[in-house]
């Protein structure tokens, strides 16, 4: 991710309390690329009538990206590279 470097190892506090900075901008980053494949009304689309493949790609690809965002140093391309 291409973060400046005053910011690179800096503490930040947020809504989830005191965190990295990099962490809270993989988690915005890891949200908005949910949202290109699945918008909000898609998503509770699917799940209040889609059948079970349908969520559980869903949940699948979902949980792959927030799996990519908590990792110690997640690299954009790997983003990128989660499809679903």
């Amino acid at each position: 991710m291409n973060i400046e470097s005053e910011f690179q190892g800096t503490y930040i506090t947020t809504s989830k309390g005191v965190e990295k900075y990099e962490s809270m901008v993989a988690r915005n980053y890891c949200r908005s690329y949910i949202v290109q494949h699945y918008t909000e009304t898609e998503q509770l689309n699917v799940l209040m009538s889609g059948d079970k493949a349908a969520i559980d790609a869903m949940r699948v690809f979902i949980q792959k990206c927030r799996d990519w965002s908590n990792q110690e140093l997640p690299l954009l391309d790997d983003l990128m590279a989660i499809k679903p």
